[in-house]
């Protein structure tokens, strides 16, 4: 079980959290696709290496309950794929292709599909039944990516924003930091668009390439969020990353840069 909590008012889970926002029923699904396209650059034994991937996760998400202070969904990773280039030198996988299911080195991550993971998100924090979160922080999935539990229903009671309305929030998990500063950006009739500036601190170890990477890193997301102000649900997300820092590979520190994009849509 892995336990993420609020500071002010998160990061994937601000805003006090109302029952009376959530207008979604109880078996509500939803298709949310996010893909990543990031570009990083270190340096390793005094050589440049330049790392660009695109990671596409589709998961099908189930609202269960509304509570008085949240919400509690079941999330489920139906595919995953991906494409890297390290170097010049490219790789890709599919879990919907039998080659990539089949590969021993992908056996990790492709556990984690069609498995339930039940998350809990309160006036506390949010909190996953399940060991999807550990293994998708372990095999490099962005932080951001994998806090949509929070944000894929919007809290605030949307229908009463207008265009100017600000607020912060902040999210504590394990190695991670975030703060969040909302401003709604405009209205009409049917949606609300909200930018969200994060600030972030990650200090985690990943499992790649056979070995553990510690990274150690700073800097900011810019996001745009489109909702449905009749029922709080997101409809689309996009977000760019820049963050700095260093890496950490069998005692040797090395600088580490990171460029992404990141977009969510759900169905």
């Amino acid at each position: 079980m892995s336990k993420i909590g609020f500071s002010l008012v998160m990061l994937m889970f601000g805003l006090s959290l109302s029952a009376q926002s959530i207008r979604l029923p109880a078996g509500k699904k939803m298709s949310v696709t996010a893909e990543t396209k990031m570009a990083s650059s270190t340096a390793v034994m005094g050589q440049q290496m330049d790392i660009e991937n695109t990671i596409t996760n589709i998961s099908e998400i189930e609202l269960k309950t509304v509570t008085n202070t949240g919400y509690i969904i079941t999330a489920t990773v139906k595919r995953i794929k991906a494409s890297i280039s390290i170097s010049g030198q490219e790789q890709s996988f599919d879990s919907d292709e039998e080659t990539s299911r089949n590969n021993p080195q992908m056996a990790a991550l492709f556990a984690m599909l069609d498995k339930p993971n039940e998350i809990e998100v309160g006036e506390h924090g949010a909190t996953i039944k399940g060991d999807i979160g550990a293994k998708a922080l372990q095999m490099g999935i962005p932080v951001n990516a994998n806090d949509q539990a929070k944000y894929i229903l919007m809290q605030q009671e949307i229908s009463k924003l207008t265009s100017g309305n600000h607020w912060f929030d902040s999210t504590v998990a394990e190695g991670n930091r975030m703060i969040n500063e909302y401003t709604v950006n405009k209205t009409d009739d049917l949606t609300a668009e909200v930018l969200v500036k994060t600030t972030v601190d990650v200090n985690t170890t990943l499992q790649q390439f056979g070995m553990d990477i510690k990274q150690s890193m700073q800097g900011t997301i810019n996001a745009k969020r489109l909702y449905t102000k009749s029922t709080g649900l997101l409809i689309k997300e996009e977000s760019e990353m820049v963050m700095t820092g260093t890496m950490d590979i069998m005692g040797q520190s090395s600088p580490l840069n990171i460029k992404g994009k990141i977009t969510t849509t759900v169905n």
